[in-house]
């Protein structure tokens, strides 16, 4: 995956004013969401009247800086999350992006400031293409379940999450696939897989850690046996 000059300038600008972003940049978090979008663009490339497009609306729910906004650049974007701090970044017009026209005629991230399983679907989006949930383990079960069931039906869910049960922040990670899966209600999936990546180092054992991030891309309301639409 290539970047944009504007894209790269506009990281380095958040990490000059906002020095925690470069947590964002690590090279477990960059794979992970290089890993959604190469994923999602291959698996939800649909085929129309006019030829092959790719989804045109998004929610993503524990937005953080919106870097994974950027680089999927759906052109119809919200960005959601509890901290205020992220979305006023993600808010900010990019002066950069002349070409582009996100959300009506602000060259920004619409935003919601609240927790996932409070959102509500508003007019402004009520059905969107995609909602994406790259923080599964960071959110109860009974936080979860709420969420997932406000999301409309036909709409496409992408999730991630991992095993690693050793950040203070993780309450609810997985012991494997099958079981991000079960809990995630990702029961008829277009897409599952896993992906090792490198964690902190072991300073007491003097060595590196590893953990496995798990993807599913399943449809809501679709389950074994019924028709999920025409997935490429």
């Amino acid at each position: 995956m290539r970047f944009q000059e504007d894209t790269v300038l506009k990281w380095m600008s958040l990490v000059r004013k906002h020095p925690d972003a470069l947590e964002a940049f690590w090279p477990s978090q960059v794979q992970s969401k290089t890993w959604l979008c190469e994923v999602m663009g291959e698996y939800l490339a649909q085929e129309g009247s006019s030829g092959w497009y790719e989804p045109q609306s998004c929610i993503i729910f524990g937005s953080w800086y919106g870097v994974l906004a950027d680089m999927l650049e759906i052109p119809k974007t919200i960005c959601v999350d509890i901290d205020p701090k992220y979305l006023e970044w993600c808010n900010t017009p990019d002066l950069n992006w002349k070409a582009k026209d996100f959300h009506l005629s602000n060259k920004h991230y619409p935003t919601e400031q609240c927790s996932l399983d409070d959102y509500v679907y508003s007019e402004d989006l009520p059905n969107p293409d995609v909602v994406i949930n790259t923080i599964c383990e960071h959110i109860t079960q009974a936080q979860y379940d709420k969420w997932y069931d406000n999301i409309p039906e036909g709409t496409y869910v992408i999730i991630q999450g991992n095993n690693d049960f050793s950040h203070k922040d993780h309450i609810r990670a997985n012991n494997s696939l099958e079981e991000f899966l079960n809990n995630n209600h990702a029961i008829h999936t277009i897409y599952q897989g896993q992906l090792e990546y490198e964690g902190p180092w072991d300073h007491k054992n003097d060595r590196p850690t590893y953990f496995t991030r798990y993807m599913a891309i399943t449809k809501k309301g679709k389950y074994v046996g019924e028709d999920i639409g025409n997935i490429k």
